[in-house]
């Protein structure tokens, strides 16, 4: 008979998402994650059977309450599609403390792991996916209202702005400067126009 947890999995799961985060996946060592999740090696051991398994758990808490979470709150909550994708956009950067923009955790693993790992980079890219069809779904609602031209392919412009995204988040742990990330978030939303 399995022991009784004797430890909040989900939390354990969250604070290593954090930690992979702001560190990496390389960079964050077990001993790390133990101490921060206050755990013995055997208690880690019997729920997680390596630190890759605890990762890819991260990377899927991180798509469930993250990108799920901002999905929700800016790419579904306006009313015009176009506000919605640019308010994603600054999501990013504009309401995160200057001293924790850390980035995207997909877009994080995907310039440090890339295709290294066939378990990570299907995990990130389940993750992008997620945004990518949200943002196709908004693009298809401007192109009915005609705020796109309608003959633009929208699986082409979700893409092109899945890695406008992407590149946002990866200059946005080089710089804090937040009037070059809004220009970028509008050299975006313009390129929606004229792609």
């Amino acid at each position: 008979m399995p022991r009784p947890l004797l430890f909040d999995e989900t939390e354990v799961i969250n604070q290593s998402m954090k930690l992979f985060w702001k560190q990496g996946y390389v960079a964050t060592g077990i001993s790390q994650i133990l101490q921060t999740a206050d755990l013995k090696p055997g208690s880690f051991y019997n729920v997680f059977p390596s630190k890759k398994d605890l990762f890819i758990r991260s990377l899927v808490h991180y798509q469930k309450h993250i990108v799920a979470s901002r999905i929700a709150s800016h790419l579904d909550n306006k009313e015009n599609p176009l506000d919605a994708i640019e308010s994603f956009f600054l999501s990013s950067f504009e309401i995160v403390p200057e001293n924790s923009m850390f980035g995207c955790l997909l877009t994080n693993t995907a310039t440090e792991i890339g295709r290294q790992d066939t378990d990570i980079s299907r995990a990130v890219w389940s993750g992008m996916e997620m945004i990518e069809s949200a943002f196709k779904r908004r693009i298809i609602e401007a192109q009915v209202l005609s705020l796109i031209d309608a003959e633009k392919d929208p699986d082409a412009l979700a893409l092109h702005l899945l890695a406008c995204f992407q590149g946002l988040s990866v200059v946005g742990r080089l710089t804090q400067d937040k009037n070059r990330l809004k220009r970028m978030t509008q050299s975006a939303l313009d390129s929606l126009r004229l792609f």
